[in-house]
């Protein structure tokens, strides 16, 4: 794991174009594998969560979700 010497910071700009990764076709169709992985309890996302940032911090391959949003369901009691 990727330990920054110091705490990662991101602008306004950096945030939106992490968050608009994920409403491309692919990011969504990308997005509706990692939740239903997740959901089955599965971590290793491999390549769903592996994007090309040149300019942002790196993140180790596979864990990348920044910007995701991830929505679940609960069950009435």
């Amino acid at each position: 794991m990727i330990i920054p010497e110091k705490p990662i910071s991101y602008t306004p700009t950096q945030l939106e174009a992490l968050r608009k990764r994920w409403l491309t076709p692919d990011g969504q169709k990308r997005r509706r594998q990692i939740q239903k992985m997740l959901t089955e309890g599965n971590t290793e996302l491999g390549d769903l969560a592996t994007f090309p940032d040149d300019d942002l911090p790196p993140v180790p391959p596979g864990k990348d979700l920044r910007g995701i949003i991830l929505s679940a369901a609960f069950p009435e009691n």
